[in-house]
Formats: C-alpha cells, sequence, structure tokens
C-alpha cells in the first residue's frame, strides 16, 4: 500500500489537489513534499494517467531545486519514488 501524497491534477485550472492532505497545494508545496522525502503520485483527474515525474521535474525546476547542492538527494529521491512505483527493480529499468 502506498503510504505517500497522492495528487490529482485538473487539466482546466491546473490546479494541484493533495488527497491525503485534503487540500490544494502549489508547485513550491510540491516540491517541498519530495525534498522532505514524502512518496508522491500525481495523477490526472479525468483519465488517472501516472503524470508523476513530468510534474515533479516541472515542480522542482520551477522553485530553483536543481541547484548543484542538492542534486543528488533530488536524484536520490527520483530513483526511490520510481522503484517504490515498480519502475526501477534492483537498480535496473
Amino acid at each position: 500500500m502506498f503510504k505517500g501524497v497522492q495528487v490529482k491534477k485538473y487539466k482546466n485550472n491546473r490546479k494541484l489537489y493533495a488527497i491525503e492532505l485534503s487540500k490544494y497545494i502549489n508547485q513550491s508545496e510540491l516540491a517541498d513534499l519530495f525534498l522532505e522525502g514524502r512518496g508522491i503520485i500525481v495523477r490526472t483527474h479525468d483519465t488517472n494517467e501516472d503524470i508523476t515525474v513530468m510534474t515533479l521535474v516541472s515542480a522542482l525546476a520551477s522553485v530553483g531545486y536543481f541547484d548543484g547542492q542538492i542534486k543528488d538527494k533530488n536524484l536520490a529521491n527520483i530513483q526511490q519514488n520510481l522503484t517504490d512505483r515498480g519502475y526501477i527493480i534492483n537498480g535496473n529499468k
């Protein structure tokens, strides 16, 4: 069972709704949740398509989190998130 934060992205207004937090969040808050080590899954509201990677990269880039100091932490969190979702098994795609 997934223990992180599930987020629904609405196409018409591009809002992000964090289900477990019961509130709308912005890209900065999404990036902060990720950097805290929380697992995140982002899906479109209308089609339920998984758009986690695209949304996280956009959120992190928009708030400047791809600087040299925390690049390794970001990559480790991305790898862990993908592993948790079954995209990476034992370090392999």
